[in-house]
């Protein structure tokens, strides 16, 4: 069940697993351990106020068919209205993500340090930050640590258990229903008909619930489309929704959002095309899974091309690289690239972690609070003002006035 060739030897095995997982542990809380001291933010204040009767109201009646998520705040309650215990909770949840997608890892990477440094790489992802610091983003966090757990019992045939959380998984975060699609045709191609079966029946049901929720409700999402766009004829929407699709793997190679000066920009892009330069994808195989996985994660970036909602198809990316690439140029070049790179990254999550702070640490506090830019840069405002124009142009209307 294991898609590792049985030659592929571990020769790292001498490091104990409970070491592997306390080095991961032991990144998050040196990388975002303050944010425990953090307070309130945007939709914060509406989520942790949920009473039993807004977590049904909200999760079946809104736009997101989300109970999970929406029940965790009311878990978090009985603790108190706190956002200690709330900030902590996030931080737990992502430590036990980062310890299953090292496992997911281990799945298709023989070697325990290529995937502890892999799994290491997608947590200081500056896009990851966010589900760690952002009280909000504990969707990311739910559908991760579910549907992470789902594709492992899969591939140990633990069927029930593995139907069992992607339910969790899907009822957390829309983002991962299209891997259900994935974990379709890897039963029915087990010959797993029945399975096959009851994992399509569930992304049948979700869609249509899902699809309920999209069409009785105006979308608008920051960074995409304005609501205006909706109004452009189905050709105009169809290329948006590619164009979004496009911009965001351009992204995921050059985080344009994640730079805080030109010199932050030189020093990223001397590292990944010291790396480009370094790497061949030549005469190596592997696995397939990853990057279906990707491309069905990948999907939803068609709705919006934010970044925060693809970690999880991140994480099948860098697999993916780790699978095919091998190092053919001078290793200090890739590894002094690798650093540039790495540090780029952390200075950017660390910078995206400061705009995250908030002193409102109760909810009657929210007059109180500065709505602070979520993004290094002004990216997605500027793009977001320019498509507004753009509209407005073709539209032959005035400048100053409001789109409908």
């Amino acid at each position: 069940m294991i898609p590792v060739k049985e030659n592929n030897i571990d020769r790292d095995s001498d490091i104990p697993v409970y070491l592997r997982f306390s080095a991961l542990t032991l990144l998050i809380i040196i990388l975002y351990g303050s944010s425990l001291w953090y307070g309130y933010v945007k939709e914060d204040f509406i989520l942790v106020t949920n009473d039993l009767h807004q977590v049904f109201q909200r999760s079946f009646n809104g736009i997101h068919i989300r109970p999970i998520w929406y029940f965790s705040y009311y878990l978090t309650n009985y603790f108190g209205h706190s956002t200690l215990v709330d900030h902590a909770f996030n931080l737990l949840l992502f430590m036990c993500a980062s310890c299953l997608a090292y496992s997911f890892c281990k799945l298709y990477i023989p070697s325990s340090r290529k995937a502890l440094f892999l799994t290491s790489l997608w947590i200081i992802l500056p896009w990851s930050t966010y589900p760690a610091v952002w009280i909000s983003q504990r969707n990311d966090l739910l559908m991760e640590v579910f549907g992470l757990y789902s594709l492992l019992l899969l591939y140990e045939n633990k069927m029930l258990r593995s139907l069992g959380m992607m339910v969790l998984a899907v009822f957390s975060k829309v983002t991962i229903m299209f891997v259900l699609l994935f974990v379709v045709f890897k039963t029915w191609k087990r010959k797993q008909h029945n399975w096959s079966i009851a994992f399509g029946v569930l992304f049948l049901v979700y869609f249509a619930m899902a699809l309920r929720g999209v069409t009785n409700h105006s979308v608008s999402g920051s960074g995409g489309m304005h609501d205006a766009s909706l109004q452009l004829g189905h050709f105009a929407k169809a290329a948006g929704f590619v164009l979004h699709w496009m911009e965001a793997m351009f992204l995921l190679v050059v985080p344009v959002p994640f730079f805080a000066s030109y010199s932050h920009f030189f020093i990223y892009l001397l590292g990944i095309a010291g790396i480009l330069y370094c790497l061949s994808f030549k005469g190596r195989n592997g696995s397939r899974d990853p990057i279906y996985l990707f491309i069905l994660a990948s999907i939803p970036l068609f709705m919006t091309p934010q970044l925060r909602v693809a970690c999880l198809a991140s994480l099948f990316a860098l697999i993916s690289i780790a699978q095919r690439a091998s190092i053919v140029k001078p290793k200090f070049i890739f590894y002094t690239s690798l650093t540039f790179v790495i540090l780029s990254f952390i200075v950017a999550g660390q910078l995206i972690k400061q705009r995250m702070d908030s002193p409102c640490h109760t909810t009657e506090m929210l007059s109180e609070c500065v709505d602070k830019r979520f993004t290094v840069n002004d990216y997605y405002s500027l793009k977001r003002n320019w498509l507004v124009s753009a509209y407005k142009k073709l539209k032959g209307l005035d400048s100053s006035e409001q789109v409908q």
